[in-house]
């Protein structure tokens, strides 16, 4: 079990980011329909598709993806078993969904899913990586997609200046205080930006790199698809 992982078990700490995540991950309702629109866009059908969430978390994105997309299988997984556990709750609407407890690590040594896929999506986990490892998950998920799948990531994505980035910050500030306030929320979550790059489970890149190590890793037609300050969607396809 990784560090991140056990504190993903600790008590409480799980919970809190399920019940505030619309508070403090910015523009998350719009970067997640993107995504259903590039699915939409690029799919070759509207059924038939085999869908892997890496990171599902509580599986919040596969119920949103099911939710415009029924007709496919979907396979979800999390490093954490509390996760997981919640996920089977959250999509047990969901007729054979395979569920995994499994560490990014393990997806990168061990043949775990025994399938392909048409199309491998992630929100906010991806970032949890170290630099020095990503490029190499990025190439272990080229080789889980079927030819001309896409992998499609919800995540983090700095700039190559650090006075954007510090605006970067202040807009991320900024819209926790709104959603704060349109929420009627007492507790304040705003100094969450401040933290959040020096915490030692959050391995921030640049966007640049992020795409370039996409390409290395033998995708095209790689792009970022929309960006909103320090979150992006981003992704590529995989051409044979």
């Amino acid at each position: 079990m990784t560090d991140l992982t056990r504190k993903w078990e600790e008590s409480g700490y799980n919970k809190q980011y399920l019940e505030i995540s619309d508070i403090i991950l910015q523009d998350r309702d719009r970067l997640m329909n993107i995504l259903i629109s590039h699915i939409r866009h690029f799919g070759k059908s509207r059924a038939g598709n085999t869908f892997l969430d890496l990171g599902c978390g509580d599986g919040v994105l596969a119920k949103h993806i099911h939710s415009f997309f029924p007709e496919n299988t979907f396979h979800v997984c999390d490093g954490s078993e509390k996760m997981i556990t919640a996920a089977k709750e959250n999509l047990k609407h969901i007729a054979g969904c395979h569920f995994y407890t499994v560490t990014f690590e393990e997806i990168m040594e061990n043949e775990v899913f025994g399938t392909r896929f048409d199309f491998i999506v992630s929100s906010f986990a991806v970032h949890h990586i170290q630099h020095e490892i990503k490029y190499r998950f990025f190439e272990t998920l080229n080789s889980l997609l079927k030819p001309d799948g896409h992998f499609i990531n919800i995540d983090t994505c700095l700039s190559g200046n650090q006075q954007t980035n510090e605006w970067y910050y202040t807009l991320w500030k900024e819209w926790i205080i709104g959603q704060q306030e349109r929420a009627g929320i007492k507790e304040d979550y705003s100094d969450i930006p401040q933290k959040a790059p020096h915490k030692p489970e959050n391995h921030y890149q640049e966007l640049d790199i992020q795409l370039d190590w996409l390409k290395k890793a033998g995708f095209t037609n790689v792009d970022c698809y929309y960006k909103y300050g320090i979150f992006c969607i981003y992704g590529g396809q995989k051409t044979e």
